[in-house]
Protein backbone atom coordinates (compact mmCIF):
# COMPACT_ATOMS: atom_id res chain seq x y z
CA UNK A 1 0.00 0.00 0.00
CA UNK A 2 1.22 3.30 -0.63
CA UNK A 3 1.30 6.16 1.28
CA UNK A 4 0.86 9.65 0.18
CA UNK A 5 3.55 12.44 1.28
CA UNK A 6 2.69 13.72 4.86
CA UNK A 7 1.98 18.34 4.85
CA UNK A 8 1.67 20.55 7.17
CA UNK A 9 -2.29 20.79 7.03
CA UNK A 10 -4.24 20.44 10.17
CA UNK A 11 -6.67 17.36 9.76
CA UNK A 12 -10.12 18.84 10.17
CA UNK A 13 -13.15 16.84 10.98
CA UNK A 14 -16.74 17.42 10.02
CA UNK A 15 -19.72 16.05 11.79
CA UNK A 16 -23.15 15.62 9.53
CA UNK A 17 -25.52 15.83 12.09
CA UNK A 18 -28.10 12.46 11.62
CA UNK A 19 -31.95 12.72 11.55
CA UNK A 20 -32.52 13.14 15.78
CA UNK A 21 -33.78 9.21 15.62
CA UNK A 22 -30.38 8.15 14.75
CA UNK A 23 -27.61 7.22 17.04
CA UNK A 24 -24.73 9.21 18.18
CA UNK A 25 -21.12 9.17 16.81
CA UNK A 26 -17.35 10.38 17.92
CA UNK A 27 -15.19 12.73 16.03
CA UNK A 28 -11.25 13.83 16.04
CA UNK A 29 -9.40 16.54 14.35
CA UNK A 30 -5.86 17.70 15.23
CA UNK A 31 -4.67 21.34 16.85
CA UNK A 32 -5.30 23.97 14.62
CA UNK A 33 -8.05 22.39 12.63
CA UNK A 34 -11.96 22.97 12.68
CA UNK A 35 -15.13 21.04 13.49
CA UNK A 36 -17.74 21.46 11.24
CA UNK A 37 -21.38 20.23 12.65
CA UNK A 38 -23.39 20.52 9.70
CA UNK A 39 -27.21 19.50 8.97
CA UNK A 40 -28.69 17.64 6.05
CA UNK A 41 -31.97 16.35 7.39
CA UNK A 42 -34.48 18.07 5.65
CA UNK A 43 -37.27 18.03 8.19
CA UNK A 44 -34.64 19.52 11.04
CA UNK A 45 -33.15 22.17 8.80
CA UNK A 46 -31.88 24.34 11.70
CA UNK A 47 -30.14 23.42 15.16
CA UNK A 48 -28.30 24.98 17.82
CA UNK A 49 -24.90 23.73 19.14
CA UNK A 50 -24.08 23.78 22.73
CA UNK A 51 -20.46 22.77 24.13
CA UNK A 52 -21.13 21.34 27.82
CA UNK A 53 -17.70 19.85 28.51
CA UNK A 54 -14.15 21.18 27.31
CA UNK A 55 -10.90 19.53 29.02
CA UNK A 56 -9.03 22.01 29.18
CA UNK A 57 -11.06 24.77 28.67
CA UNK A 58 -9.43 26.71 26.10
CA UNK A 59 -9.02 23.44 23.74
CA UNK A 60 -11.35 25.49 21.38
CA UNK A 61 -12.30 28.60 20.23
CA UNK A 62 -16.23 29.76 21.18
CA UNK A 63 -16.83 32.52 20.13
CA UNK A 64 -20.00 32.82 22.26
CA UNK A 65 -21.04 32.22 25.68
CA UNK A 66 -24.14 29.88 24.80
CA UNK A 67 -25.04 27.92 21.47
CA UNK A 68 -24.42 28.84 18.26
CA UNK A 69 -27.34 28.60 15.81
CA UNK A 70 -27.05 26.48 12.70
CA UNK A 71 -28.91 25.54 9.69
CA UNK A 72 -28.98 23.20 6.53
CA UNK A 73 -27.03 25.87 4.60
CA UNK A 74 -25.23 27.41 7.37
CA UNK A 75 -22.90 25.01 9.45
CA UNK A 76 -21.66 26.01 12.90
CA UNK A 77 -17.59 25.89 12.48
CA UNK A 78 -15.45 25.50 15.87
CA UNK A 79 -11.80 26.04 15.75
CA UNK A 80 -9.59 23.71 17.10
CA UNK A 81 -6.94 24.94 19.29
CA UNK A 82 -5.00 22.54 21.90
CA UNK A 83 -5.12 19.12 22.41
CA UNK A 84 -7.99 18.36 24.33
CA UNK A 85 -11.55 16.68 24.20
CA UNK A 86 -15.03 18.27 24.27
CA UNK A 87 -18.56 17.01 24.20
CA UNK A 88 -21.39 19.00 22.14
CA UNK A 89 -24.90 18.96 22.38
CA UNK A 90 -27.32 19.89 19.47
CA UNK A 91 -30.98 20.95 19.19
CA UNK A 92 -33.01 20.16 16.71
CA UNK A 93 -35.74 22.66 14.89
CA UNK A 94 -38.24 21.46 12.96
CA UNK A 95 -39.18 22.91 9.54
CA UNK A 96 -41.78 24.91 10.55
CA UNK A 97 -39.85 26.64 13.43
CA UNK A 98 -37.41 28.84 11.55
CA UNK A 99 -37.21 31.04 14.68
CA UNK A 100 -36.03 28.64 16.93
CA UNK A 101 -38.86 28.84 19.59
CA UNK A 102 -39.34 24.95 20.29
CA UNK A 103 -36.21 22.66 19.58
CA UNK A 104 -37.22 18.55 20.01
CA UNK A 105 -36.66 17.49 23.53
CA UNK A 106 -34.02 16.34 24.31
CA UNK A 107 -31.38 17.31 22.70
CA UNK A 108 -29.02 15.00 20.32
CA UNK A 109 -25.60 14.04 21.96
CA UNK A 110 -23.20 14.57 23.75
CA UNK A 111 -21.32 13.58 20.64
CA UNK A 112 -17.95 13.63 21.89
CA UNK A 113 -14.82 15.21 20.02
CA UNK A 114 -10.91 14.68 20.93
CA UNK A 115 -8.12 16.73 19.43
CA UNK A 116 -4.94 15.25 19.52
CA UNK A 117 -2.35 14.30 16.26
CA UNK A 118 -3.04 11.54 14.26
CA UNK A 119 -0.47 9.61 13.14
CA UNK A 120 -2.56 8.28 10.37
CA UNK A 121 -3.01 11.43 8.99
CA UNK A 122 0.56 12.27 9.03
CA UNK A 123 1.49 9.05 7.32
CA UNK A 124 3.86 7.50 10.43
CA UNK A 125 2.01 4.40 10.45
Amino acid sequence: MEFKKPTNRPACAVHTIPDPEQLGICSHGEVDGTLEVRCETPNYPYFDVEIVTCDPPDAIRWERLDRISGAIDKPVVIHLDKEGDFEYLVYHYHKGDPMREEPLKPPSGPFACGVHPCPACKGVI
